[in-house]
């Protein structure tokens, strides 16, 4: 099986994209496999992922805000689910663009109805964020990755 590896020096999209014409694999045979391709392998710290719905169910508005807000530190979507749309996120380097920082991005270009955090987040990108700020965020301490451990 032919394995590729990413983190700082090569991303994961870096793969998708290049994988067997630019980049060969790091271990294993250099073709895909005929039913499962390839597998990437990666160590990174923690990403956060997150959506922001926004007011207005257009996709196109969705995907606009997306293009406009993307970056290397930030991955961004528009997407329908349902009759909502909502620009969903990987936050890749959170001590950079934090939930707050990418829905006021969000905010700069469309009405937000609501957000949602996928998972967890770090309590130290939580302890970034005013407190005030957690309940319009769908933020809260029980949602950091910390407190799901103490629990344990």
């Amino acid at each position: 099986m032919p394995c590729f590896v990413y983190g700082p020096e090569r991303t994961l999209p870096d793969i998708r994209r290049d994988a067997f014409t630019v980049l060969q694999p790091d271990h294993g045979v250099s073709d895909p496999h005929p039913t499962a391709g390839a597998m990437a392998v990666g160590a990174r710290l923690p990403l956060i992922a997150y959506n922001v719905w926004l007011a207005d169910p257009d996709l196109s508005l969705a995907r606009a805000v997306a293009r406009k807000i993307r970056s290397p530190n930030l991955r961004t979507l528009g997407l329908q689910v349902g009759h909502r749309v909502q620009v969903s996120m990987n936050l890749i380097a959170p001590e950079v663009v934090d939930p707050a920082t990418a829905t006021d991005a969000v905010a700069e270009h469309a009405e937000v109805a609501g957000c949602e955090l996928v998972g967890l987040l770090p309590r130290a990108v939580l302890g970034r964020i005013p407190p005030e700020r957690w309940g319009e965020l769908g933020l809260a301490e029980d949602r950091t990755i910390e407190a799901q451990l103490e629990r344990r």
